[in-house]
């Protein structure tokens, strides 16, 4: 359309528009000189990282349409169904099937590569297995003379990538920077056109480029697909985001199609210089209002509505709406200042009285409706009733005239837990007044008065309470099932008289667009919504400090009640040490993990000299004093080990590390004492036949860590299983190849559904009270510390272990020679 309505000879420009062939590389011929400007796909990535000196203009389709077809008869379900078969593959704009199919677990040696056809008509003949094409043109390929076909989609397998990108090079960029911004603002002002005026453009396909297969018909279902991905109502055509090309280029370095990040400034075109607010198309009122405004916009934050929005542990706006707030504030250039500490219904009250301006989460209600003004929904919310694990199944219905209608009047002999000022507690109080509310601060208190007792049934914010029931392993609990009969959306809301800053808010919710608000929802729904271990940590030192200085102040009634509170403490430091040790994860969550440790850490050891300076100011016999002196010994070498963990937690993926010769009884040995508290606890017998002259080359701390998440595991089944006289045996043995640990126990073993994946990160055998972390972790430090390997089996008296009596589980540590030598 740019063409018929004279946008590029307006702009001086005389375009020639050659036909695209499916066996060649737009890219190829842009950089061979024979075309100034072409059309691709993501692989325009790819030769970017490439070192191509290629720019990309403007992106027309935010999803991209390609797509896998494949005959609805044939046994393709999936994109990894395609292992060993025939798929044809275009030059230009293949890599974002190649990536799905990566991110399916195929390799390119997995599959055939075909050169393509002209069209699929080696589909319909079976010649191929797979046919490229575009989901827009899918009326043209179940017609009643073709099979039926299936589409594999990468945007459903997770991949979304810019499509129809206008590209050139950077020697036009440079050498023509006037005549390539005026190409690509006539190129998107005539899709613009087309897109508005989706007859005509039908009108003028069919007289001017008649094609056998162009039916009204057909067009009109192509024109009605590409609106969706183009999204003209949503975002300026053609626009581009950096965020959104960072997270295609890191979506290629995961799945290994490319190594390398490529300088995205010299890649993104930035067109001439405009106002983001005549980009939005701000109308002159709401410009003027801006104007007044713009430095003095006052938010309320709910403090603990995770993830949706919350208060961090340094006080600031976190979660979905802290990052849509943020984004916003960028965009639009405006100050914005949160006010921080109040509740949903002090917030609330304030916005009403216009101490406040905006709350950025907030579901709307008919009361506030009299006072507020809201933006478009940027989310929903699902509220539902939460209980004990043994409460009954909650049907929220009557009958009315032998018609089941929703009602809570089911309810009237309960107890429900609210949370203050949330939508949940006005809606009771104003529909359903009969029922008896007991209201909380907050969500967790909400959930934790069902636990208590104190009322049978929560109702709470599904996206709220789904990540607190796991955090707090609130395993008793349920989701019984939905507490209202319709769906509540979050919104922006905005004080009355502000109506242009909803439509302003509105527009930019739009330019953002839906996919980067699903980014950012998914961003926060991953992370845990406990922050660390300080309080937690703290609170345990002070507790215990006090415990032992009030038994110093009672020495006189009792020894043995000190030597038992004292056995107590170490006992905690000993859990603390194999808790730790079983918590590590990787990435970001390690310096998450190791920032939140450190401090109750060096409290923790404060607090033990502060003890042990009281302890020695007392008067003791010499057979207390060593007692004590012994005790105060283990727990500080314990600490010392954790102190020792943070270090290595941080410095897990160092690659500068040096490996160092240690003897391999000495570190079993080492995890064992630490255990030895759980150990003698629960009478576990320990059998040890280990060769005391085996030295290893490698991370002694790391190999001990594995042995106490071993050995802890094998007490933890002992002890849930009830096992009359728990053993667990160690011993080792060598050739010339390997060093063989095995760790047996004679519990009853690893479930058989769970067994083959036990080694996965977040499989565990103890459900909701286990990480599935230890394991995972274990095997990560044999394989990748070690070059050797870890794996387990069940053994029993019909299939026994090799060289063992003993039923239960078996684990088998194999270390190459290669990395020991014996004294």
């Amino acid at each position: 359309m740019a063409i018929e309505k004279g946008y590029y000879t307006k702009s001086g420009i005389e375009v020639d528009i050659q036909q695209a062939s499916l066996r060649t590389n737009s890219i190829d011929i842009l950089l061979s000189g024979e075309a100034d400007y072409a059309v691709s796909g993501a692989d325009v990535l790819i030769a970017k990282s490439r070192n191509m000196p290629v720019v990309a203009l403007a992106a027309i389709s935010h999803d991209s349409p390609l797509s896998l077809m494949v005959r609805k008869d044939s046994d393709i379900e999936t994109a990894a169904d395609l292992r060993g078969k025939n798929i044809m593959l275009s030059e230009s704009n293949r890599f974002a099937i190649v990536a799905m199919l990566k991110k399916s677990g195929l390799s390119v040696g997995d599959y055939n590569i075909l050169p393509i056809s002209a069209n699929h008509s080696t589909l319909i003949n079976k010649l191929t297995d797979a046919y490229p094409v575009y989901i827009t043109d899918k009326g043209y390929f179940n017609t009643d003379l073709d099979v039926e076909y299936t589409y594999l989609r990468p945007k459903d397998y997770g991949l979304e990538f810019y499509n129809d990108i206008l590209i050139t090079t950077e020697n036009e960029i440079n050498n023509n920077r006037f005549r390539s911004s005026d190409f690509r603002e006539a190129s998107l002002k005539g899709w613009k056109y087309a897109l508005a005026n989706v007859d005509e453009t039908i009108d003028l396909i069919l007289n001017k480029y008649p094609n056998q297969s162009n039916t009204r018909e057909r067009l009109k279902l192509e024109a009605n697909e590409l609106i969706k991905l183009v999204r003209p109502l949503q975002t300026e055509v053609g626009s581009m985001k950096d965020t959104y090309w960072l997270h295609m280029l890191d979506t290629f370095k995961e799945l290994g199609l490319t190594d390398k990040a490529p300088p995205l400034t010299s890649f993104i075109y930035k067109p001439k210089a405009e106002d983001h607010l005549d980009y939005l198309r701000i109308t002159p009122e709401e410009r003027a209002w801006f104007r007044q405004h713009w430095n003095q916009i006052r938010i309320g934050v709910n403090p603990d509505w995770f993830p949706i929005e919350f208060t961090n542990q340094d006080g600031a706006h976190s979660g979905i709406s802290s990052d849509l707030i943020k984004k916003i504030g960028q965009d639009l250039k405006i100050y914005i200042k949160s006010a921080q500490g109040l509740t949903q219904a002090e917030a609330t009250l304030k916005l009403k009285n216009k101490e406040l301006d905006v709350l950025p989460a907030s579901v709307k209600t008919k009361e506030k409706e009299e006072y507020l003004l809201f933006s478009n929904p940027y989310m929903s919310s699902d509220w539902v009733m939460i209980t004990t694990q043994t409460y009954k199944t909650i049907k929220p219905t009557i009958l009315v005239n032998g018609k089941e209608t929703y009602s809570l009047k089911g309810l009237t002999d309960e107890k429900i837990a609210v949370t203050n000022g949330y939508v949940s507690h006005q809606r009771l109080k104003d529909n359903w007044s009969m029922l008896e509310l007991v209201v909380k601060p907050n969500v967790l208190e909400t959930l934790r008065s069902v636990q208590a007792g104190e009322a049978s049934i929560a109702i709470v914010d599904l996206e709220t309470a789904t990540p607190l029931l796991h955090s707090y392993q609130m395993t008793d609990l349920k989701v019984n099932g939905p507490a209202f009969d319709q769906q509540d959306h979050i919104y922006f809301a905005v004080r009355k008289d502000w109506p242009e800053l909803v439509s302003i808010i509105n527009k930019e919710l739009d330019y953002i667009g839906q996919t980067e608000i699903d980014r950012i929802k998914n961003k926060w729904r991953s992370v845990p919504v406990t922050l660390g271990f300080q309080k937690e940590d703290v609170l345990l030192i002070i507790e215990v400090a006090i415990l032992i200085s009030a038994l110093i102040a009672l020495w006189g009634f009792t020894i043995r009640r000190a030597k038992t509170k004292v056995e107590e403490l170490s006992q905690q430091k000993t859990d603390l040490l194999v808790s730790k040790s079983r918590h590590i994860v990787m990435g970001e969550m390690i310096s998450m993990l190791v920032h939140q440790w450190k401090q109750p850490l060096t409290s923790m050891m404060l607090g033990m000299s502060i003890i042990r300076m009281k302890m020695n100011s007392l008067k003791l016999s010499k057979k207390d004093a060593e007692f004590f002196d012994d005790q105060f010994t283990k727990v500080d070498q314990m600490l010392e080990d954790q102190n020792q963990l943070i270090s290595d937690l941080r410095n897990f993926f160092h690659p500068e590390k040096t490996k160092e010769p240690f003897n391999l009884a000495d570190s079993i040995e080492g995890a064992l004492s630490i255990l030895s508290g759980v150990i003698n606890k629960n009478t576990i017998q320990i059998t040890q036949q280990v060769d005391g002259n085996i030295q290893i080359i490698g991370f002694e701390r790391e190999l001990k860590h594995v042995f106490i998440n071993l050995i802890k595991n094998a007490v933890d089944e002992l002890k849930e299983s009830n096992i009359s006289q728990p053993k667990i045996s160690i011993y080792t043995s060598i050739d010339s190849e390997n060093i063989t640990i095995k760790v047996q126990d004679n519990g009853n073993g690893i479930a058989d559904d769970i067994l083959p994946t036990i080694f996965e990160a977040y499989v565990s055998s103890k459900g909701l009270n286990g990480t599935g972390l230890g394991l995972y972790m274990s095997k990560l430090v044999i394989v990748e510390h070690f070059s050797g390997s870890i794996e387990v089996q069940n053994c029993t008296a019909i299939n026994p272990c090799k060289d063992s009596s003993i039923t239960g589980a078996c684990f088998t540590i194999q270390i190459p020679s290669s990395n020991i030598h014996l004294n």
